[in-house]
């Protein structure tokens, strides 16, 4: 079990408990995060007296139990019982994030870059040396095409659409990449006046060391001309059951892919991920649980691809993981304990060496994507949990440790690199989960590059979209060529236990079947509770510490005890409650909403209730002193729900870029699978309930596993382009009534079986996907994307997509534009097998408001003369677009008063600079609210690309430019939160 924790997140208004649950004054600041060349600063503390508004949220370590919380909150509303079973702290909504059908608090920054706080890293923050991955120029095998004379690119594997990394080429290019390392570590440690020590080499993600290096070393490194990237070390934060039915697994489970004579596919026959190998890179995995078992409970005895007996990493004979593999979890490997984290036997870390969890959530999100079948009894319910790709193969890459002072789980990007490079270099892995953090930038982060060209090498990349919803521009994972995930509910919302007052008649009927939420890390309900059981208050439940002291002897004396949250761990009152002969312990909030209590040390149930609920309780009690009785049920109540509905903590668009994300929605809502415990044995039989687009994502990864196996020939764009064309678009926003927009959904919710048949795909190469980097002038938006998307359609509103047919025999499609104006050319199209076709779409910007606001919609590609069941499924692509308000001309040095806008709106403004002027400087101040100032020359700026954005609190910013090129400079005032009176001036001497 983990302790779940709450972070202080950005641009929110939170208050912590402490570990003595005392809330700590002052943490009520909304912190933005700063940004230097689009980056994200690490996670924040708490706000230090005397240091100004910015400052106060940037430090480079993550709290600690003084600092934060070592006990959060979970808030939810009433009316949406769902939350988190098992808590993890990235999936806890915050108080503007409660969970579908709750409350929506301060608004997010409209961004183009990620703004989830997930998305932040953690770092050590200081001069010395310290670990930075150096990644070099050359290619990396995965990527490699011949370039090199006399060294020949590596071939495809035969039938599979993967690299051969085991043919004589890769081997030679891996010698040569390697000799060349060698010599740039020459030059490299000549450059900086002392040897490199090199912890990790890679060749095949990245072609990249790890090594330590100082700031000014670092610095030095970069100017290098062998050199690409230099990336500090740092931490992102780790972000199935009924799922997989829902996202149309069993269909191929049991029909395969049910296709007429004229389609193609590889294996047209039923598929459960047989001969499919994923690679999970988290927090390891529960190696003993009947998930991962090389039988499953029906019988099947899994089949090794590396053939009986052989593993692969820390499994071999004589590692630590030896006897921990079978012919189903095929290999592992340790990245944290070893090279080139070395994080075992830090203070504060709970991590073991190998492939072991000892946090959970790895063991959740593989059992989610491949885990076996299985019968299980989970609150007494007896049930089935399954993966969506069962049959399939595991390696497990842990890569991710438990924080023990603040909850997390935090994964190294060293680590992550390496586990991507070794996941390529093994030649088996088909498809990569990565329920992590990360992908704010594309083109500039090494995991995000290790993915790129992992993607190249034939393995799937599904990741989680964020959990830092509901704002706009809180996504992570923009990356192109990954696919990311958000989550949805499914058609189960939890499995439940309810308090019911019994006495003395008559009972309120609000005092009947009042939801509680378990303890976690404590003891697990395992009998009903009667009715004739006597139910306590607590003599102090309105004092500030009820609990926190022995009560007297025989208070709770075979009852269930009722006592206040507030200043005390939940443990204590549990244990306290206990010695004064309690067999039950609820706690009533003191505040609105609930928690997920966790109670580790304790040896009774315990739960906690609303605070309306207990305040109710009480008032009953104290009218009936000494005669009050109640009951707590058991087994839990499954309470069933209605599926498709957005997670208010699920992120969302715009992702930036001119990219459309996330890319697909799938259930991530109370998902069970198996889970972990705080040791590597002992556990084994766990499972449990967690929230999270990380719960999503393997659902994702798990169809693109089945869809693998059907098509081996498909390239991973094609899986992806496949499984976005044929989503279910009819998803609903948190609030369970408002269509949720490509920017909340993607493509729609999974749909595995309709993807498998898809008539149309789309390819993209790693050399566009480079090409498209816009800090180097590139366009994403022109991409062979299976969505459109594009911030300023005020000059050109125009999209091409390139399709391939999947069918052996010519098909006639008719393509339509849904909810924007415009045009579709051609109309319709007849496509040969196999063959290629163009497909141009206008928007009629001219009819759009021309106001910044984003337009959604799709263009839909229909089959003709469709032969029922067997037809290609009809495909939509999503689309978003936005004209941008014409800007307003300065004038040098006039004022331009009375400015205001609402919260993510945009104003915009140009200024002349003639040859031979200097000393631009460009401010805003006064008035109210919160805009944000930014300045590019020649084009319009945004959240992603510009010359200057100061990014602060409050309207007095500035940006200076002491030889500004002559020409046309824009202006943008964005509205991080609705302002007005704000005074817009620009200078030029």
């Amino acid at each position: 079990m983990v302790t779940p924790t709450r972070w202080v997140t950005c641009m929110r208004e939170w208050t912590c408990d402490a570990g003595s649950e005392a809330p700590i004054p002052g943490h009520t600041e909304n912190c933005k995060v700063h940004r230097t060349s689009g980056k994200h600063t690490p996670t924040f503390r708490r706000p230090v007296a005397g240091q100004n508004r910015i400052s106060r949220c940037l430090y480079d370590t993550p709290p600690t139990v003084g600092d934060c919380c070592a006990t959060p909150e979970a808030q939810i509303q009433r009316g949406h019982q769902h939350v988190n079973q098992i808590a993890w702290n990235q999936n806890l909504p915050g108080p503007g994030h409660p969970g579908p059908g709750g409350r929506r608090g301060r608004p997010e920054r409209n961004d183009r870059t990620s703004r989830n706080p997930k998305d932040a890293v953690t770092a050590a923050s200081r001069q010395g040396p310290q670990t930075h991955i150096v990644v070099f120029r050359e290619a990396p095998l995965a990527s490699y095409r011949g370039e090199r004379t006399g060294l020949a690119a590596p071939p495809k594997l035969a039938g599979k659409n993967r690299v051969n990394v085991k043919s004589a080429a890769a081997r030679a290019y891996v010698s040569d990449l390697t000799q060349r390392q060698q010599r740039h570590e020459t030059e490299l440690s000549a450059r900086i006046g002392r040897p490199l020590k090199i912890s990790q080499r890679m060749q095949h993600a990245l072609n990249a060391v790890v090594t330590e290096l100082s700031p000014a070393e670092a610095a030095q490194v970069k100017q290098s001309p062998d050199v690409l990237l230099v990336e500090p070390y740092h931490e992102y934060v780790l972000d199935t059951d009924a799922g997989p039915a829902l996202i149309g697994a069993p269909d191929i489970w049991s029909k395969g892919v049910g296709l007429p004579p004229g389609h193609i596919t590889g294996t047209p026959g039923p598929a459960k991920g047989e001969g499919v190998v994923f690679g999970i890179l988290d927090s390891g995995i529960n190696f003993g649980s009947p998930s991962f078992a090389a039988v499953d409970s029906l019988g099947y005895p899994h089949v090794n691809p590396l053939g009986a007996g052989n593993h692969l990493g820390t499994c071999a004979p004589g590692e630590v993981d030896e006897g921990r593999c079978n012919d189903k979890l095929i290999g592992g490997y340790d990245f944290v304990c070893e090279a080139p984290a070395f994080r075992c036997g830090v203070a504060g870390i709970r991590e073991e060496p190998g492939f072991g969890d000892t946090d959970g959530h790895g063991s959740h999100t593989a059992s989610t994507a491949a885990g076996n079948h299985r019968d299980v009894v989970f609150r007494g319910v007896p049930t089935h949990i399954s993966g969506v790709a069962p049959r399939a193969n595991i390696v497990a890459f842990d890569i991710c440790y438990h924080n023990i002072p603040t909850g997390q789980g935090l994964c190294p990007n060293v680590s992550a690199v390496a586990a991507i490079n070794q996941a390529i270099a093994d030649g088996v892995v088909d498809v990569i989960n990565y329920s992590i953090g990360g992908g704010a930038s594309p083109w500039t982060e090494a995991v995000s590059l290790a993915f790129l060209n992992a993607s190249d090498a034939g393995i799937y990349i599904a990741a989680s979209a964020g959990n830092s919803g509901p704002g706009a521009g809180t996504l992570g994972h923009n990356e192109p060529w990954t696919s990311s995930t958000a989550a949805a509910t499914h058609t189960r919302l939890g499995f439940e236990f309810f308090l019911d007052v019994t006495g003395p008649a008559p009972v309120p009927s609000g005092l009947e079947s009042i939801l509680l939420r378990p303890g976690v890390n404590g003891v697990s309900q395992t009998a009903a509770i009667p009715g004739t059981t006597p139910l306590v208050v607590s003599p102090g439940i309105d004092t500030g510490n009820d609990g926190c002291a022995a009560f007297a002897a025989g208070q709770f004396q075979d009852a269930i005890a009722v006592i206040r949250r507030g200043t005390c761990a939940f443990s204590d009152k549990t244990n306290n409650a206990e010695a004064a002969g309690a067999i039950a312990v609820v706690i009533a909030n003191n505040a609105a909403g609930i928690t997920t209590p966790s109670v580790p040390g304790t040896s009774i149930p315990a739960f906690m209730v609303f605070q309306d609920d207990g305040d109710a309780v009480r008032d009953f009690a104290a009218a009936n002193p000494g005669t009050t009785t109640a009951a707590i049920d058991y087994p839990a109540t499954v309470i069933p729900g209605d599926p498709d509905v957005l997670a208010a903590f699920s992120s969302r668009g715009p992702a930036g870029f001119d990219l459309l994300k996330p890319d697909l929605t799938a259930p991530g809502v109370a998902i069970l699978a198996t889970i972990a415990g705080d040791t590597l044995t002992g556990f084994e039989d766990a499972i449990g309930l967690i929230s999270g687009t990380s719960m999503a994502s393997p659902h994702q990864a798990g169809a693109a596993g089945l869809l693998r196996q059907l098509h081996p020939t498909w390239s991973v764009p094609e899986i992806k382009s496949a499984l976005v064309m044929t989503g279910h678009q009819d998803v609903l926003l948190e609030d369970g009534q408002t269509p949720a927009n490509a920017f909340a959904r993607g493509g729609g919710r999974v749909e595995a079986y309709q993807a498998a048949r898809a008539g149309l795909v789309l390819h993209e190469t790693t050399g566009n996907y480079l090409a498209a980097n816009p800090n180097s002038g590139g366009d994403p938006s022109a991409l062979n994307q299976p969505a459109m998307s594009r911030a300023d359609c005020t000059d050109d509103c125009t999209f091409t997509r390139t399709f391939r047919s999947t069918r052996k025999n010519s098909q006639a499609w008719i393509a339509t534009l849904e909810g924007l104006p415009g045009s579709v050319s051609p109309a319709q199209f007849n496509i040969k097998a196999f063959g290629e076709r163009g497909v141009h779409i206008s928007i009629d910007n001219g009819a759009l408001p021309a106001d910044g606001s984003w337009q959604f919609g799709t263009l839909v590609l229909t089959p003709e003369k469709a032969d029922g069941a067997n037809a290609s499924p009809v495909l939509r692509l999503p689309i978003a677009v936005a004209v941008l308000p014409p800007p307003v001309p300065l004038e040098n040095g006039v004022p331009v008063p009375g400015l205001a806008d609402t919260t993510g709106g945009e104003l915009f403004f140009t200024l002349e600079v003639p040859d031979g002027a200097n000393n631009l400087s460009v401010t805003i101040s006064g008035g109210s609210g919160d805009a944000d100032l930014y300045v590019r020359h020649g084009e319009r700026p945004n959240n992603a690309l510009f010359d200057c954005r100061p990014f602060l609190f409050g309207n007095n910013e500035a940006c200076n430019f002491a030889s500004p090129q002559a020409g046309t400079w824009w202006i943008r005032l964005q509205a991080f939160s609705s302002y007005d009176g704000v005074t817009l001036t620009a200078t030029w001497n």
